[in-house]
């Protein structure tokens, strides 16, 4: 019987990120809160003052102010997407974790970056880390994002799709991602134990680590 049980393959530890201090998630709600004032303050200069002045002015630019009104109204938007998540992150539990990779896949909890998500060893084309405006961000590409993100709602898919499907979105970061600073984990501890505990699941579907 012994002999038996030593010879049983042993469950692999999950990879488990927990939430760093709740002070950054609260500086990142007020940064978010001022960027939404600021935007909303744009629309409501354009409405007050731009508008009356533009009767004055041909087509083109009131076409081309138009335009610019519906690029803040979309930010905005985004904005006010990103204080949910984050907003709902700052009131979890410290003891719940953000960030769970085992043997199936990956999945994140809610926080500031693409949200809730889960996805399988065999759709990951890459786990990669970013720069943007002066933040660091981890992040996944699957294999087929047009296929992966159509499980998606359609304002899921647009959050997500602002980020980049193929290399050349706004950001340039991938569509699933997350700051570093909301986590409690180095990066290069991340990859480590990524590459210690999962080495087969990269290995058989090709995933590349680009620490």
């Amino acid at each position: 019987m012994y002999h038996e049980q030593q010879e049983m393959p042993t469950a692999k530890p999950a990879l488990v990120v927990y939430p760093k201090r709740k002070q950054l998630m609260a500086l990142g709600l007020l940064i978010i809160f001022l960027l939404i004032v600021l935007c909303s303050g744009s629309i409501i200069f354009w409405l007050f003052f731009w508008r009356p002045v533009l009767g004055f002015f041909n087509g083109s630019m009131i076409e081309s102010v138009g335009l610019y009104f519906l690029l803040i109204t979309c930010i905005i938007v985004l904005l006010f997407w990103q204080f949910r998540k984050l907003l709902q992150a700052l009131f979890t539990h410290q003891s719940s974790p953000v960030l769970i990779v085992n043997s199936i896949g990956i999945q994140m909890y809610a926080m500031p970056g693409s949200g809730d998500f889960f996805i399988t060893w065999p759709e990951i084309d890459s786990i990669s880390v970013h720069s943007y405006r002066g933040l660091r961000y981890l992040g996944i590409r699957p294999k087929c994002p047009e296929q992966y993100l159509s499980r998606f709602t359609v304002l899921k898919r647009f959050g997500m799709r602002l980020y980049d499907l193929t290399g050349s979105g706004l950001s340039g970061l991938p569509p699933i991602n997350v700051g570093l600073i909301y986590l409690n984990m180095s990066v290069t501890e991340f990859f480590q134990r990524l590459s210690l505990y999962y080495k087969s699941e990269l290995s058989e579907n090709h995933v590349r680590l680009l620490p």
